[in-house]
């Protein structure tokens, strides 16, 4: 549920970082992918409760992607707005 800021947030930056004609498919693009993450999140879910892996696993795979978008958002530039 806290994603939701998230993909907000990320959806503004692409539509100001973006030129009219490629907007819209990088918009629609970004929605598939956060789609496509649900539902790899909810496979890494099922598969570490149905197997008897231990919960933990799944924090080792939270942590790998937010350290990935922690040094990505470090890397990112203001948009020709704010500068």
């Amino acid at each position: 549920m806290s994603s939701i800021g998230e993909v907000v947030g990320a959806e503004l930056y692409l539509t100001e970082m973006t030129k009219i004609p490629q907007r819209y498919w990088v918009v629609a693009s970004l929605v598939v992918f956060v789609t496509l993450g649900a539902t790899v999140a909810l496979a890494v879910g099922t598969l570490v409760t149905s197997f008897g892996f231990d919960w933990r696993i799944a924090f080792w795979f939270g942590a790998a992607i937010a350290i990935i978008g922690a040094v990505a958002r470090t890397n990112l530039r203001e948009t020709s707005g704010f500068h």
